[in-house]
């Protein structure tokens, strides 16, 4: 999306489950905006020991369900935040929108600010 942040995560989330499921490329960059610790697999092998392992496989398929579902409803509450504020915005002269608003003092640590996640270096 040009660089432009999309999107953020926490500790516990997923990162490249839809490229994993799909088998497709993955979609999107990710930076971490703090330290980070994480575990990543070889595609290959990890399909190869899920295989051979089915509780695995299914709670590592239940925990990606969780989190797209999580992902969902994040994505479509910003959604839904970004219509009302479009709706309720000032216009200006000549009926064009106002610029956007600040939000009032504390409502910004009220919700979090998307960014793009991207490990800045594979652990030691």
């Amino acid at each position: 999306r040009a660089g432009r942040p999309i999107g953020m995560v926490g500790p516990g989330d997923f990162l490249g489950e839809m490229s994993y499921l799909t088998g497709s490329a993955a979609t999107a960059t990710v930076t971490s905006v703090t330290p980070l610790r994480y575990l990543a697999f070889d595609r290959k092998n990890l399909r190869a020991f899920l295989e051979k392992n089915d509780e695995v496989r299914h709670a590592l398929e239940a925990g990606f369900n969780r989190n797209l579902i999580d992902k969902l409803v994040k994505t479509n509450t910003g959604i839904q935040a970004r219509r009302m504020d479009e709706k309720t915005a000032p216009k200006a002269e000549g009926g064009a929108k106002a610029p956007a608003r600040k939000p009032a003092k504390g409502k910004s640590a009220q919700r979090k600010t998307p960014v793009r996640l991207k490990p800045s270096r594979k652990p030691a």
